[in-house]
């Protein structure tokens, strides 16, 4: 690929292997065989992958003003993909857009919650879930519904029974990488634990930013925005 050089190498994209270098990005291009394809006997072309610098916020800023026509046209296509997924997550119901539906706070929240969904997965989530806060806040939650008492002194079947229910509440994260979501796909009580454990993970660690990930995902999903217009 590249390392400190104007020209950066496409080389074969290998999923789950191919990593940029230290201080870049990956960009990569992947090609699917698709039926349609095959039967009509094109073979896709190889997946492609290269290291390239990231681009630096500075940067950017020297261009703000020669930038600003085609923010303006992205935000746009912003607003209508966001007006599009309340008519399309309605199944046609609706008849009216409100204003902070569409203004610019809405679409920055749209645009982080796409920004989210477009890396979360089953496997981060539960990854997440297991190695931070959320897998003992769950066991907290569960033992003092269950009015275990203090973890201490759970007997085996007890902790066995909480086992069970934390298993439960990761399966329940990792629905939030699903696609057509919306706020009917959880139940009240699953959406309730949901909404507060993340809510103090967040006021204990504010820097948390997958929490703030699968936050922001459950704002979106709470809206009406279907979660498979930003994947």
């Amino acid at each position: 690929m590249s390392v400190v050089s104007n020209v950066h190498t496409l080389v074969p994209f290998v999923s789950g292997k191919s990593q940029p270098f230290t201080g870049q990005r990956l960009v990569k291009v992947t090609c699917k065989q698709t039926d349609k394809m095959t039967k009509a006997g094109i073979t896709a072309l190889p997946s492609v992958c290269a290291s390239v610098p990231v681009l630096l916020l500075e940067e950017v800023k020297q261009h703000s003003d020669a930038m600003l026509p085609h923010l303006l046209t992205f935000l746009e296509g912003t607003q209508d993909a966001i007006v599009r997924s309340l008519y399309e997550g309605s199944k046609g119901a609706r008849k009216d857009v409100r204003q902070e539906e569409i203004d610019l706070p809405a679409c920055l929240s749209f645009l982080a919650a796409k920004e989210a969904g477009s890396r979360l997965s089953g496997d981060t989530i539960k990854a997440w879930f297991e190695s931070g806060m959320a897998q003992a806040l769950s066991e907290v939650i569960i033992g003092d519904a269950l009015k275990y008492g203090d973890k201490e002194g759970w007997t085996e079947e007890q902790t066995a029974t909480v086992g069970k229910h934390v298993g439960v509440y990761c399966d329940v994260f990792q629905l939030l990488a699903g696609k057509n979501l919306s706020r009917a796909s959880f139940g009240d009580k699953q959406w309730q634990r949901l909404t507060q454990i993340l809510g103090m993970i967040l006021e204990e660690n504010p820097e948390d930013a997958f929490a703030q990930r699968l936050s922001d995902r459950m704002a979106v999903i709470a809206r009406e925005v279907p979660v498979a217009d930003m994947i």
